[in-house]
């Protein structure tokens, strides 16, 4: 006959509300990574091809210095606005809403999602 013993069962009491708990953020050097790592992944394979078949190394070394300090402003200005409006958490939409009401913050949306949509079609 095999006997095994269980441990009673105790309840689980919960200290903190979960809704009041703060979500966890990502540290600088994350955040840093995971930009650098969809620059990389999204034209890893048919850009620099695409590219070298038609401009010199030069070329394409300005084209990726130009866009990379564009993509750090980008970065600094959404930096900005969420430090100086931090109860405002849907990225574009809550920004332009904010600004100049809801028709205009539908609309910046919705242009958001259609370039995302056709540039990850592209």
């Amino acid at each position: 006959m095999n006997s095994t013993h269980t441990p009673p069962v105790t309840a689980l009491t919960v200290t903190e509300d979960p809704a009041t708990q703060a979500p966890p953020k990502l540290g600088l050097s994350l955040l840093v990574a995971l930009v650098v790592g969809s620059i990389i992944g999204s034209g890893i394979f048919g850009l620099p091809q695409n590219m070298a078949s038609g401009a010199s190394a030069g070329a394409i070394l300005t084209g990726w210095t130009i866009t990379g300090i564009g993509m750090l402003l980008l970065v600094r200005v959404y930096q900005m606005l969420s430090m100086r409006k931090p109860e405002l958490d849907n990225g574009v939409y809550a920004y332009a809403r904010a600004l100049s009401g809801e028709y205009v913050g539908f609309n910046s949306a919705w242009g958001y999602w259609v370039s995302a949509w056709i540039g990850n079609v592209g």
